[in-house]
C-alpha cells in the first residue's frame, strides 16, 4: 500500500509541477507523454523509498489521504469562499494544511493513519471514476468558476449525492478495516 500511494503521490506531485512549469497552450501532445513516463519512475522511487521507510510513508500516505479530505471539505462547502473572491487561495490553503496535519498527526496515530487514509482515499477515488460515467461532479477547479457565473443554482443536485457517497463509503471502509484490525490485535 506505501509503495503503491507513494508511487501515484509521486508520479501526480511530478506531473503537476511539469505541467505548471513548463506547459503552454502549444506544447506538442508528445511531451505530455514524456513528462507522464519520467514522472511515473519518479513516482515508483519515491514509493519504494516509502515502502522501506514504514514510519515516513505512513505519514506520507496520512498526509495524501488530508489533502483527499480537503478536496472532499472543499467541493462540499468550502469553494464559496473562493467564489466570493474570484480565486483560488482556499483550495490550496485547506488540502495543504489538511495534509500537513494529517502527515504529522501520523506519528501520534500510527497505526490508525493507514485504515483512516486508504478509506477517505479509496472512497474518493471511487465515487470519482464513476461520476466520469455518470456525469455530474464537476471538477474541483471548474466548481468555483460555475459559482461565481451561475451560483448556487450551478451546481447539479447530483452534486450532493456524490459527496454523500464519499463519505458514507469512506465510513463503511473504515468500519470493515476497523473490525478486521481488533480481530488481529
Amino acid at each position: 500500500t506505501l509503495c503503491l500511494v507513494g508511487t501515484f503521490a509521486g508520479l501526480t506531485l511530478f506531473s503537476i509541477i511539469a505541467v505548471s512549469i513548463w506547459f503552454k497552450a502549444s506544447t506538442p501532445l508528445w511531451a505530455g507523454w514524456v513528462v507522464f513516463g519520467v514522472s511515473l519512475v519518479l513516482g515508483m522511487v519515491v514509493g519504494l523509498i516509502l515502502a522501506k521507510l514504514a514510519k515516513l510513508g505512513v505519514a506520507v500516505l496520512a498526509g495524501w489521504g488530508g489533502f483527499m479530505l480537503g478536496l472532499v471539505l472543499y467541493s462540499a462547502f468550502i469553494y464559496k469562499i473562493d467564489a466570493a473572491y474570484d480565486s483560488h487561495v482556499a483550495f490550496w490553503v485547506v488540502t495543504i494544511l489538511l495534509a500537513v496535519i494529517c502527515g504529522i498527526s501520523s506519528i501520534f496515530l500510527y497505526h490508525h493513519a493507514p485504515i483512516i487514509s486508504t478509506s477517505i482515499i479509496g472512497s474518493y477515488c471511487f465515487i470519482r471514476g464513476i461520476s466520469f460515467y455518470a456525469g455530474g461532479f464537476p471538477n474541483e477547479f471548474d466548481l468555483v468558476d460555475q459559482i461565481k457565473y451561475k451560483g448556487l443554482s450551478g451546481i447539479p443536485s447530483s452534486f450532493y449525492g456524490y459527496m454523500g457517497g464519499i463519505i458514507g463509503g469512506a465510513v463503511i471502509c473504515m468500519v470493515v478495516q476497523y473490525t478486521i484490525y481488533k480481530r488481529q490485535h
